[in-house]
């Protein structure tokens, strides 16, 4: 392949890794007004400048109050953790959120020991507040587990699992051993360095991996994961108005990968893979519906709020019914039903000047799914079992390493099959965008 360019100066422009949804939707609507022609080449650029422009409208002192609550809501249901358990793992999680969002930001060094920091810290916190009163008030597991939530590389293992399904071997690979060398072996490493100091300086140490309590009934755990969908979704930097859609997506997903587990775990043999991947083809098959039939529903009821029927009956009583006086309301004044000027349409400058556009936002399925595809992350790993190797032994680190990252591939792998049955199913209904992640 040959590539010749018109100047030779060639400019290599380098973008930091991140996810915002918030972004990625702004532009997938300038994307689909270009194509039907409702927008114009310069238009659009300058619109994507401003997009790529634009600040965020989090706060950041927000965001890491945003990570300590993922932290508190992920560990009844991801990790077995309490009611009790919650403040600390706040603590935790927005310690880790200073790291991220403070530190790395700041220094590249420093983003380059992020996760063994951050893994190191908090299980060395989780170990001492978990061996207090010899390990019955806090549950270290749970602790150590949780805190370490937002480092998990389920966004980058997605990805590389998508890329070696797709026969993307080179991108697929380079990436996998990408993920396994920077976030596993850190995590892993983090883990038993930090929790081993805390056993060098106290001899009574915990030293159990697992909840020794029994973890809390389904309905709490479907009410902490809807906390932490919305914690992700604000982390992900994902407007208001998508929040919704995105919270009953997640909820729907996780609560097939619960009722599946316990189901597999009854009656059949415990087989990791089928719960994410049950759970992601539930979420795939909703986010791609609703990315199909959200701009019909929009336009049905930018349609209703339009008609005669809601400007001269409904909307009046309902002015006069809260006591505000409207002008429109006062143009246009109540007349029985028996009055033949009942059934005329109302005066053009009420009709026409507050109608409702009827360019309606086109809803990317990818975008949409993408934080129920998360959510299924911790949920997969609990449907596993604990992320903590035996701390005691020489050989804490490789066992460690070794679990977390096989974990994570089989959660992977689970989700991406099931994105892709999800696609297949859906096929013949048109293009989804589902595997475009």
């Amino acid at each position: 392949m040959t590539i010749g360019f018109s100047h030779g100066v060639v400019e290599l422009v380098r973008a930091s890794e991140g996810i915002d949804l918030g972004r990625v939707q702004d532009v997938h609507d300038i994307n689909m007004d270009v194509a039907h022609d409702r927008l114009g080449v310069e238009e659009a650029g300058r619109r994507l400048d401003e997009v790529s422009g634009a600040r965020s409208e989090y706060k950041v002192w927000f965001l890491i109050l945003m990570y300590g609550l993922a932290s508190a809501c992920v560990a009844p249901f991801g990790f077995g953790g309490r009611l009790i358990d919650l403040p600390i793992a706040f603590i935790l999680g927005c310690t880790v959120g200073v790291l991220q969002l403070v530190f790395a930001d700041k220094s590249g060094r420093h983003a380059e020991v992020l996760e063994f920091l951050a893994a190191a810290i908090t299980s060395f916190m989780a170990r001492g507040f978990g061996s207090i009163n010899h390990g019955q008030l806090f549950c270290f597991s749970a602790l150590a587990q949780s805190s370490i939530v937002m480092c998990l590389p389920g966004y980058a293992a997605l990805l590389c699992s998508f890329e070696i399904k797709r026969r993307q071997i080179v991108a697929g690979g380079t990436r996998m051993v990408y993920t396994m060398a920077r976030y596993t072996l850190s995590l892993g490493f983090g883990i038993p360095v930090g929790a081993g100091l805390y056993g060098m300086m106290d001899s009574n140490a915990t030293s159990e991996t697992h909840c020794m309590n029994p973890p809390l009934s389904r309905e709490w755990c479907i009410l902490f994961a809807s906390g932490f969908t919305v914690c992700l979704c604000i982390i992900l930097l994902a407007k208001w108005r998508q929040i919704p859609a995105m919270l009953a997506i997640a909820v729907a997903g996780f609560c097939v990968v619960s009722y599946s587990t316990e189901y597999l775990t009854t009656h059949l043999l415990p087989f990791a893979l089928i719960p994410p991947m049950l759970g992601s083809l539930t979420v795939a098959i909703i986010a791609s519906l609703y990315s199909r039939l959200s701009g019909r529903a929009q336009r049905l009821g930018l349609d209703f709020v339009d008609s005669h029927f809601w400007r001269c009956r409904v909307r009046p009583r309902l002015l006069i019914f809260s006591g505000r006086r409207h002008s429109e309301a006062d143009a246009w004044p109540l007349l029985p039903p028996s009055d033949p000027e009942a059934n005329t349409a109302p005066p053009p400058s009420i009709f026409n000047d507050g109608r409702r556009p009827r360019e309606v936002g086109h809803h990317l399925a990818a975008a949409t799914m993408l934080p129920g595809l998360l959510v299924l992350v911790p949920a997969g790993l609990a449907a596993t079992c604990s992320l903590l190797a035996d701390i005691n032994t020489p050989s804490a680190v490789k066992a460690t390493t070794i679990h977390l990252g096989l974990s994570l591939l089989h959660v992977a792998t689970g989700i991406s099959f099931g994105v892709s049955l999800g696609a297949v199913i859906l096929g013949p209904l048109g293009r989804s965008g589902l595997t475009s992640l």
